[in-house]
């Protein structure tokens, strides 16, 4: 008796499992990804798609941007105002932009993952109290299709029109557009094809395609850059203060004289520069074989020779190769202190030296002033009056700008200061509070120039303004390392650690 009320007791509860199986896997799909809501964008359509959890990502829209922009634009600006900081509270998002030909209109798709809670709240068309704290004029009202409800965020912001599914809140700037994603989710042949290529680890995605838009105007305007279209993908992570992206460059070839990107390569960046202290801002470039020949730049040659006082054939060599710029440390005109600035020149040899004494013989010697000698330079120097003055030369580095000699008798590794890949094009490296430290010292400087009858004393509020705008944005290091691709890594520094 026993063994047969076992064996009937094992028997319902197999068919009690199976049934359940039957009864969820024939309801419609369910899903925690919030890519396969997103529907198929044809080929040769712009789109722009972000994929990433709330965790990473932050930053509002300036609002000088939207009040800036142009009024077909400003109303997107303004959604984008609503949707960061929502997309900024749920575990993951998706956001789609794409053109809609037929309608020659802009459409938008998105989800967000939430917690069921978010989802059952919304879904009674309820709004999260968390959406309130963040947007506080959030609201949502009913449509006439069930369980579609239309969302209403900041002021001038087109409404969307969401819909929850399980875990997952679908938005679409047009109510029909949920039936797509309801589609896209049902069937993934209808369904947008993500696929990563950089740091495919890493959380943050963001996709670009112009479609062809951009080969095709140029083509109007007779210019043949091939009809490939031009993407951007990029891929970031922050950790607290710290963020890192990265990003990668296709068919942008013809878009580059062929000469000009055979001979683009990356530069190791060994030597050792006068790094000003403290040090604002410095970037280096790779100019390419050939540079000086490019349209652009040979027509502009022969007045640019003539004004320095050097002949074309010698400018056109300095122009070739490693260039290395620094702002920082201090320069005076006059009794006015100024932040200083260095052009450096690696590795021209002679043809620097020539540039460096040509240049004194042509402007600086003519007032009758004679350079101080620089130590580690043999050709040219200094000049402390009436303004700080450096214009010095040997084999393996040229310097032009204008520093205090203090801040000129150490030379550093710039891979010492700056964080670098073993090769790049091209870099910038920008430290923010420094550069609003420095944009302060100019306005006292302007206040000052004023005050001793001189001009340049102009507009001292609104640099007041930038520097007080530009302080939050930290230290920014941008590496090209090849025409094709770069990184961008930041750190947010607190104001104590000015």
């Amino acid at each position: 008796m026993r063994k047969s009320l076992f064996f009937w007791l094992t028997v319902g509860i197999v068919a009690s499992v199976v049934a359940a199986g039957f009864l969820y896997f024939g309801q419609k799909p369910v899903t925690e990804t919030v890519s396969d809501v997103l529907p198929a964008v044809d080929e040769g359509v712009p789109h722009a798609l972000m994929i990433a959890p709330g965790a990473q990502i932050g930053g509002d829209v300036p609002a000088s941007l939207a009040e800036e922009a142009s009024p077909s634009t400003k109303p997107y600006l303004h959604l984008m105002e609503g949707l960061l900081p929502l997309a900024a509270l749920s575990e993951e998002t998706a956001l789609l932009a794409t053109w809609a030909e037929e309608a020659n209109r802009a459409e938008m798709y998105g989800a967000f993952l939430l917690t069921r809670k978010e989802v059952s709240l919304l879904s009674s068309g309820r709004v999260p109290e968390l959406w309130r704290e963040v947007i506080p004029e959030v609201s949502l009202e009913r449509t006439g299709e069930k369980n579609i409800y239309r969302l209403n965020l900041a002021a001038g912001a087109p409404k969307m029109y969401i819909e929850t599914l399980d875990r997952l809140v679908l938005l679409s700037l047009r109510e029909g557009g949920i039936g797509r994603m309801r589609n896209a989710l049902e069937d993934p042949g209808k369904r947008l094809n993500v696929r990563w290529t950089v740091e495919t680890d890493w959380p943050g995605h963001l996709f670009f395609d112009d479609g062809g838009v951009l080969a095709a105007s140029s083509s109007m305007q007779g210019k043949d850059v091939g009809d490939d279209p031009v993407r951007l993908e990029a891929a970031w992570r922050k950790n607290g203060n710290d963020g890192l992206l990265a990003w990668a460059l296709s068919g942008i070839e013809g878009w580059i004289p062929e000469k000009i990107r055979e001979s683009l390569a990356g530069y190791g960046w060994s030597e050792t520069f006068v790094l000003p202290d403290p040090l604002i801002a410095a970037t280096g470039c790779n100019l390419p074989a050939g540079f000086a020949k490019m349209p652009e730049i040979t027509s502009k040659l022969p007045r640019a020779a003539e004004t320095l006082g050097v002949d074309k054939g010698l400018l056109q060599k300095i122009l070739e190769g490693p260039l290395f710029l620094a702002f920082g440390g201090q320069s005076r005109f006059l009794v006015v202190n100024l932040p200083g600035f260095l052009v450096e020149l690696p590795g021209r040899g002679k043809t620097g030296e020539k540039l460096v004494e040509a240049l004194w013989d042509r402007h600086w010697m003519r007032l009758s002033l004679t350079p101080k000698p620089l130590p580690g330079f043999e050709t040219g120097g200094t000049l402390a009056v009436p303004w700080t003055v450096v214009g010095a030369a040997s084999e393996d580095l040229a310097i032009l700008g204008a520093m205090e000699e203090s801040g000129l008798k150490k030379r550093v590794p710039v891979r010492d200061v700056v964080e670098l890949p073993g090769s790049a094009l091209a870099w910038m490296y920008l430290d923010f509070p420094k550069v609003a430290d420095a944009l302060e010292n100019v306005a006292r400087a302007g206040s000052l120039a004023q005050r001793v009858g001189l001009s340049g004393g102009e507009d001292l509020e609104d640099i007041a303004l930038a520097a007080e705008k530009l302080r939050k944005f930290g230290r920014v290091l941008m590496v090209m390392e090849d025409y094709r691709k770069g990184r961008i890594r930041w750190q947010q520094v607190p104001d104590s650690g000015q």
